[in-house]
């Protein structure tokens, strides 16, 4: 009778006569938990098609399962990646205190998606991946990863609370809408893509800026769409340097002489693009009052 025994490790001599061992007691690999479509918690089993709740390490994704469009995070998690999915056929509303560090978060769907959890930005080299419908990050952003915003739809940032987020959001393609301040984030914004803010003269700060060749800056949201009627104006609050690299775009309203896009830049400002200035008023006096123009 053949005897057998189960090992934990296995080694073997190769012709070069290194000794090759490998592990054959298997580990659990990372599993992808399916939303369920209820409008219940994150940590309740049946909330998932698995019929469990994900560990640290899993992928979550969201489907045309069930009906339901709320999603409450009441559980802490590293999470690899949040995808809502080709067949999503619903915007979800991710909420909720538990923090989720997450690697990468993409929008395969149709819809605009939102997150208003608490998300740590972890990773390295992560990925925000807007798809064409976009995404919307509501919640409390902290961690120091860096991470690449891609597809043509528009990432909105709109939480209050993100100040604690330290690493760098680079805007390789589509847009940024910030609508509140990545305070201690620095931003970089790449060929093709645009950064933009709200219509207001509060939010839209960051540790620094840098805009590089192809790439459009512009405050306020009346020069992204410049539609008639659609006038208002906005400020970029930069705590370090601001930097306009040759080939880059900035784009400037003005509706009155108290009225106007502005970049305000708290280090070096390095000019080196174009600058393009919509007058939405025609001023009485050139030269006189403030802003000051050139007749």
């Amino acid at each position: 009778m053949k005897m057998t025994s189960k090992i934990s490790s296995a080694c073997l001599w190769a012709a070069s006569a290194m000794l090759v061992c490998g592990s054959l007691s298997g580990e659990a690999s990372a599993a992808v938990f399916t939303w369920a479509g209820n409008n219940a918690n994150w940590g309740t089993n049946s909330s998932w098609l698995n019929n469990a709740q994900p560990a640290n390490g899993d992928s979550v994704l969201f489907t045309n399962a069930g009906t339901g469009t709320t999603s409450s995070v009441n559980i802490a998690r590293t999470i690899t990646d949040i995808t809502f999915g080709a067949s999503a056929n619903r915007t979800f509303s991710v909420s909720g205190n538990g923090q989720t560090t997450l690697g990468s978060i993409a929008n395969d769907s149709g819809f605009a998606q939102i997150l208003n959890n608490r998300i740590a930005l972890s990773s390295t080299s992560g990925l925000i991946n807007t798809g064409s419908s976009g995404l919307t990050l509501g919640g409390v952003l902290l961690g120091s990863g860096n991470y690449s915003k891609t597809g043509s739809g528009v990432l909105q940032i709109t939480s209050a609370n993100s100040g604690a987020y330290t690493g760098t959001l680079s805007v390789d393609a589509g847009s940024v809408r910030l609508a509140t301040g990545l305070d201690s984030g620095n931003i970089v914004v790449n060929s093709g893509a645009t950064l933009y803010t709200a219509n207001d003269f509060v939010n839209g700060s960051a540790a620094s800026i840098t805009v590089n060749s192809g790439a459009t800056l512009t405050p306020g949201e009346n020069a992204v769409t410049r539609n008639a009627g659609d006038i208002g104006y906005g400020a970029f609050t930069v705590t370090n340097d601001t930097t306009l690299n040759a080939g880059s775009i900035v784009n400037l309203g003005v509706g009155s002489v108290v009225d106007f896009d502005q970049v305000n830049s708290g280090g070096v400002t390095t000019f080196g693009g174009a600058l393009t200035i919509g007058m939405d008023y025609t001023p009485d006096l050139f030269g006189t009052t403030a802003p000051y123009f050139l007749d």
